[in-house]
């Protein structure tokens, strides 16, 4: 489409990071060909295939190490969903990621992410937390996935772009975090990041075909 045991738990001390101060992110998340719903502040596509980026800012915020990504599923179920790790045209690329590794899963509260109206949401039926490695790479342009414009136009810094293909089916809908932590190479100092709230993106679809897909990537 065009236009990576045991999961890691941060101390309540630790900065949480929404990049409400930052002009990009240290992490965001992004359906890639999606329309941009301002009111909302959602990326909305009809199609049960999309192209899901995790982005990391990693020329300001140095290696995020161990990033997770968070698969929180709506619905009576059964379902499913499918990660097939591939690059992007939109932007340079030049690196595929490995497949994500499954983790833990989890029927209400998450033990990392605060519950931002998903798992205190009645009509979660659970969540999944998959490992996608360390984002430690600058070999991609990147920008500030808000929407204004629907693409960037501009890309002020670089970083690692994870690109994964998804299949989603049998779910009402479907919604994505992604978090975990810097080190400081100076005083070893942890530093949390998550993906802010007001970054989502969602997929409404027909119940009974597949269900609908929503993901995070801000708030």
């Amino acid at each position: 489409m065009n236009p990576k045991v045991t999961v890691f738990v941060v101390a309540l001390s630790l900065l949480l990071h929404s990049g409400a101060a930052r002009a990009i992110p240290g992490l965001q998340i992004y359906i890639d060909g999606a329309t941009y719903d301002s009111n909302s502040q959602t990326w909305v596509t009809a199609s049960p295939d999309f192209d899901l980026w995790v982005v990391g800012d990693v020329a300001q915020t140095g290696t995020i190490f161990d990033v997770k990504l968070t698969v929180s599923y709506f619905g009576l179920g059964p379902g499913s969903i499918s990660f097939t790790p591939t690059t992007t045209s939109s932007v340079t690329d030049p690196s595929t990621p490995p497949a994500p590794t499954f983790l833990q899963s989890g029927a209400a509260a998450h033990p990392v992410l605060p519950s931002h109206g998903i798992f205190n949401d009645a009509t979660l039926n659970h969540w999944d937390d998959y490992s996608l490695g360390d984002l430690s790479l600058t070999d991609s342009p990147i920008a500030d996935f808000n929407g204004s414009p629907t693409f960037p136009t501009s890309f002020p810094d670089n970083g690692q772009v994870n690109v994964y293909s998804v299949h989603v089916a049998g779910w009402t809908k479907v919604h994505f975090d992604a978090y975990d932590h810097t080190v400081n190479s100076m005083n070893n100092k942890e530093t949390f990041w998550k993906t802010p709230f007001s970054h989502d993106g969602q997929v409404p679809v027909q119940e009974k075909s597949w269900g609908a897909v929503k993901a995070l990537y801000g708030s």
